[in-house]
Parts: structure tokens; C-alpha cells; sequence
């Protein structure tokens, strides 16, 4: 029975050698292809693993939607088994015109952990200047100059002391092993690259994140086991301690704005009592005002009987300057009809002279004959 099955397998095969050879050879590739995919793996885990320990890649980031202080910062710190403990800073920005508009995440350059690899340039050293993402090399060149703004209505004037960054370098980040940047809750909802900023530029007196690296994680390969057992333990300390920073944090932020309610309190019961001080002022100028307009009405009702008394009185001034004006010209007219007879009278006396002169004249003349 066995060699009869045996024989009639391998009849078979001959009689189908063809579609035998091309199945052995599609489960050759698929083990092949397998069996690289499994090993690129490895190695995928591997080259990772060296880009993280050149960079000093964090183990664990903590965020907080309150923000990060000082006393948070110091107390990851002290966590037993915490090597290196980074604060730092994040914002999304937009720059570009309108016709290409790209999105940022800027982030306040770090010294110790997940630090940049840089790839032309150098580093920044003052405020104004940036490190660029690598992936933007193509469209902006060392020494140019980018204006950052924010969505919509946001002021990052805010955020930041500067907003104008020469760029001095380019680099990739750690953080990212493709070219892909994540998403964003701005612009097109598409991260186009990071940006790196001197801390002192960032003017929030909180932190976004802070990074940590595990005492011991170095030396493990990432994405492994043990490695993630190292990080899982730190990891339980942090989700132990986190509801207690959270409440400092919250009561923090509660005192702070209790106390700056209280100023406004404070300055709006100032303002109440100057404004009714005010209010009172001009109710007694208002009270004072009315008198004085009474007075005045009754001064006025006064220099109108006044006015009134004296129009009466130019009237009878008028009427006794028309009789006066009338008697003066018939005085005058009398004077004028008496002018008229002096002269005459003059012209009569003149004549009359003359002719006594004459007849004296003519006496002397016939008494001396």
C-alpha cells in the first residue's frame, strides 16, 4: 500500500512537474521573504538602538495638559533609578507665505537628552538664531531669515521673545525615523518639520514636557523585554506620584488665580468707591449748578427788568432828542431869518455911511469955495 501511494506520488509529479517547481519555488520565496523580514527586524531594532544611545535618547517623556514647574522637574529627579532629567518647551507654529504655508514644531533645544543630529551648520547660540528640520532643506538655505505666527487668532508674542529666527544650521530629530512629522492641531493638521530654539526664547514660566532617561536602559537593546522592564519600573513610580503633582500644580494655579481675582476684587471695589466719591462730587456740583442757575435765572429775570426800564428810558431819551432836535432847528431857522436881517441891516448901515461920507465931502468941498 505505501509504495503504491509512493509510486503514484511521485507519477504525479512527473506528470505535473512544471506547476510542482513553481510551487516549491512561490513557498521558497515566502520563506526567504520571511525569514528577511524577521532579521531586517533585528536590525532595524538594532540601527535604532545605536541612533538612541548617540543621541541619548529619553526613555520617557512626561506631559502635563497644567504644565510642568521646577518642583516637578526636581522631583522626577530625585526617582531612584532616573538617570538624566531634561525640561523642555514645545509650540506649534506656522511659517511661510500663503501660497506655501508650513507647520513647526518648535521646541527649546536640548544639551543633554535627545539631543538634534546635526547636519549642516552649527548650533544655535543667541536668541535670534534656529536649527531647522532637515526635511525643509530643500526650500530654505543657512542665513535666511523666517518669520514664525501663530493660528488664527493666537499672539505668540505671548509665547515667545522673538518671532524673526536667522537659520544657522540643519538638523534631524531622534525623535523621528522617517520623514514623517506627526500631526498637528494647526494649519493643515500636517507636521512639516521641527524647529529648534534657544530655551530663552520660550517666556512661559511652566514647562511643556520633560524628558528622562532610566539608569541602566542604555545598555539594554530598545524595544526589547528586559528594556521595557527597566522603563516599565520607572514608569510605576511616575503614575504614583502623578496625582499628587497634578493637585499641587492645580492648586497652584487655583492660588494664583485666587490671588489675582482678589487683586481684580480689590481694584474694582477701588474703582466702586472712587467712582461713588466721584458720583457724590457731581452730584453736589450738580447741586450747586442748580442754585447757580437759579441765581442766574433770577439775575437774568433782573437785567431783562433792567433792559426793559432802560429800552423805556431810551424811548423817552428818543422822544425828548426828536422835541430837542425839533426846537433846535426852528432856533436855528430863527437864527438863520436873524443873520439874514443883520445883514441887511449891515448892507443899510454900509450904504448909508457911504452916503453920509459923500455928503460930508461935498460940505468940505463948498465950504472951502
Amino acid at each position: 500500500m505505501k509504495n503504491a501511494m509512493r509510486k503514484d506520488f511521485f507519477r504525479e509529479i512527473r506528470k505535473s512537474l512544471s506547476r510542482y517547481l513553481s510551487l516549491i519555488f512561490i513557498v521558497a520565496l515566502g520563506v526567504a521573504f520571511f525569514a528577511g523580514v524577521r532579521s531586517s527586524e533585528t536590525d532595524m531594532h538594532l540601527s535604532a538602538d545605536v541612533l538612541y544611545d548617540e543621541t541619548n535618547f529619553m526613555d520617557i517623556r512626561v506631559l502635563s495638559t497644567m504644565g510642568l514647574t521646577e518642583e516637578d522637574v526636581e522631583t522626577i529627579r530625585q526617582i531612584k533609578g532616573v538617570k538624566d532629567v531634561e525640561a523642555v518647551n514645545t509650540l506649534e507654529v506656522l511659517t511661510g507665505d500663503e501660497g506655501q504655508e508650513y507647520v513647526l514644531q518648535a521646541s527649546s533645544l536640548t544639551t543633554c537628552i535627545s539631543k538634534p543630529v546635526l547636519t549642516e551648520g552649527r548650533l544655535p547660540e543667541y536668541e535670534w538664531e534656529c536649527l531647522l528640520d532637515e526635511n525643509l532643506a530643500s526650500v530654505y538655505s543657512i542665513g535666511d531669515t523666517i518669520t514664525l505666527t501663530g493660528d488664527k487668532d493666537t499672539d505668540l508674542t505671548e509665547s515667545l521673545t522673538e518671532t524673526s529666527f536667522k537659520i544657522i544650521g540643519f538638523a534631524e530629530s531622534p525623535a523621528y525615523l522617517t520623514d514623517a512629522r506627526g500631526t498637528a492641531s494647526i494649519g493643515n493638521g500636517t507636521c512639516n518639520g521641527m524647529l529648534y530654539l534657544m530655551p530663552e526664547v520660550f517666556s512661559a514660566d511652566y514647562y511643556t514636557c520633560v524628558y528622562l532617561t532610566v539608569e541602566g536602559a542604555a545598555e539594554l537593546t530598545s524595544f526589547t523585554d528586559e528594556y521595557e522592564e527597566k522603563v516599565e519600573g520607572i514608569m510605576t513610580i511616575l503614575e504614583a506620584i502623578a496625582d499628587s503633582r497634578c493637585q499641587i500644580r492645580y492648586d497652584s494655579i487655583v492660588n494664583d488665580a485666587e490671588e489675582e481675582l482678589e487683586d481684580a476684587r480689590k481694584e474694582l471695589a477701588d474703582a466702586e468707591e472712587e467712582v461713588e466719591q466721584e458720583l457724590a462730587d457731581a452730584l453736589l456740583e450738580l447741586n450747586n449748578g442748580e442754585q447757580e442757575l437759579l441765581d442766574a435765572k433770577d439775575e437774568l429775570k433782573q437785567a431783562k427788568n433792567e433792559l426793559s426800564n432802560a429800552q423805556n428810558e431810551i424811548e423817552d431819551g428818543w422822544d425828548q432828542w426828536k422835541e430837542g432836535k425839533n426846537t433846535l432847528e426852528s432856533a436855528q431857522n430863527e437864527l438863520n431869518e436873524g443873520w439874514k436881517q443883520f445883514e441887511e441891516g449891515k448892507n443899510t448901515l454900509t450904504k448909508a455911511q457911504n452916503e453920509l461920507n459923500e455928503g460930508w465931502k461935498q460940505f468940505e468941498e463948498g465950504k472951502t469955495t
